[in-house]
């Protein structure tokens, strides 16, 4: 029980950032438990995310998620469910429209002083790029898997995706899987994956090692960016080299190819 509270709270730190962000949230939430009358209101802004809080930091509750068969990586998004802006801009509102003309003046410079404080720019995240095309994604993206869909249809195959690319791919085709996400890169999770530290973290990849793991994972493609510096040309270690778009030599694993119409042989001759 200690260990499941444990990993709540680190799931509370990673969402949150422990910045602003929960004291604007509980002062907007005495504000409205104050003033605000209605019923329905008070049921919506003070009962839904107390008790929503509190599913959340049951212990019970990871348990229950884990036990679903649930990825417990992103237990955190329970708290989505809570309306955190909802509620601090409805106080807000609230302040300003029962008070004067003064009180309405400085609950604006104060909620804006405190939205700006408790957030951050995002225009600086790596994640945000100039819109390339109607899809509001990287153009070496759609490239990449139109590529793979000329060759393989729209079945489902499994691609390793370079750092550049693993937060754009299944937006653009839901159909083509990863050994990991974009959760990866984010230092805060702190998630550890056997293929992530053989083609991402390593200075230099070993490609046995990356075969070794990534085949555990039913890796066919993988998309190796030109500045990642090997150990070896990974065509000797078997792989078949196809093209290069952009910045992405693209390689096919020929393992994993004959490993995927064995299966489809079987079904094929099963039913």
């Amino acid at each position: 029980m200690k260990e499941l509270m444990i990993d709540i709270l680190k799931a509370l730190k990673a969402y949150s950032g422990m910045k602003p962000f929960f004291g604007l949230s509980a002062a907007a939430f005495l504000v409205l438990f104050r003033m605000e009358k209605d019923p329905a209101k008070r049921l919506l802004f003070l009962a839904f995310p107390v008790a929503a809080g509190l599913l959340f930091l049951c212990p019970l509750t990871l348990y229950a998620y884990g036990k679903a068969g649930l990825d417990t990586s992103i237990y955190y998004r329970i708290l989505w469910i809570i309306p955190f802006g909802i509620l601090a801009a409805y106080a807000m509102a609230k302040l300003a429209g029962e008070g004067g003309a003064k009180l309405k003046i400085a609950v604006v410079i104060i909620s804006v002083a405190l939205i700006v404080l408790s957030g951050r720019f995002i225009g600086s995240s790596p994640v945000l790029y100039p819109s390339e095309n109607i899809y509001g994604l990287p153009q070496t993206t759609v490239k990449i898997v139109d590529y793979l869909r000329s060759i393989d249809g729209h079945k489902r195959i499994t691609v390793l995706p370079s750092s550049t690319t693993v937060t754009s791919i299944r937006q653009y085709d839901a159909n083509i899987l990863m050994p990991y996400g974009r959760d990866m890169f984010n230092p805060a999770l702190n998630y550890y994956h056997p293929v992530y530290e053989a083609f991402e973290k390593a200075p230099v990849i070993d490609v046995d090692e990356l075969l070794k793991v990534s085949r555990e994972f039913d890796v066919e493609y993988i998309l190796l960016y030109a500045a990642k510096l090997t150990d070896r040309d990974p065509e000797e270690a078997g792989l078949i080299y196809l093209t290069t778009i952009d910045d992405h030599k693209i390689y096919r694993d020929p393992v994993i190819t004959e490993k995927i119409k064995e299966i489809d042989r079987y079904y094929e001759n099963d039913f």
